[in-house]
């Protein structure tokens, strides 16, 4: 295994716990773990289009070539500038330059999609977890951060999340080289994985 940068991807449904997840590795080593979301790489809503129908959870809907170009960046050169995404806009606001630690996750439910990006992982993941959890966790978040009502999420989930899942997110699954419990001790999972990778490096 080379001393460099090591690259991770974690993948999975809406609410399988993947954020979760990326997050407690941050936060148990900030200093050695860089967290690159995949939400900074949607692409600006073009003119005319509408906000509302745009389908969030196809891959046509992200960047992934600019995504590949700043792996590429950060696993080389260890620093790189990456969009910053305004959801309340729909738009690009600018870019921020951010310096990479040893290692680097890059997170969303597509991280797995892509095949020159998943090349450039050392270790891809992808947090599972039943229909019926992710649907409960995507209601409460929507409802409690996002002041959406429960007919508004539940049709977004049966028009496009869950198909898109399915069509999509779901079939990434074979990329990974293990699959995490998203039901499970999330912080013991963290805490393992970073002492694997360690141990890797």
């Amino acid at each position: 295994m080379p001393k460099g940068r090591f690259l991770v991807g974690i993948s999975g449904g809406s609410a399988s716990g993947k954020t979760t997840l990326a997050k407690k590795i941050t936060a148990i080593a900030p200093d050695k773990v860089t967290l690159l979301e995949l939400d900074r790489f949607y692409r600006p809503l073009q003119h005319g289009e509408d906000a509302e129908a745009k389908n969030y959870d196809h891959p046509k809907a992200l960047d992934f070539e600019l995504l590949h170009a700043v792996c590429n960046e950060l696993k080389s050169k260890g620093t790189c500038s990456v969009p910053i995404y305004d959801f309340s806009r729909h738009d690009r606001t600018g870019m921020e330059r951010i310096d990479a630690n040893p290692i680097i996750v890059v997170e969303g439910i597509l991280a797995l999609w892509d095949q020159q990006i998943c090349d450039l992982f050392e270790c891809r993941l992808f947090v599972d977890a039943p229909t019926n959890e992710r649907f409960t966790r995507r209601l409460k978040r929507d409802q409690h951060e996002r002041g959406r009502n429960r007919d508004s999420v539940q049709k977004q989930w049966i028009e496009t999340v869950e198909p898109m899942y399915e069509q999509f997110v779901k079939p990434t699954q074979a990329r990974a080289d293990q699959t995490i419990d998203g039901t499970s001790d999330l912080d013991i999972v963290a805490a393992n994985l970073l002492l694997a990778w360690q141990a890797l490096r």
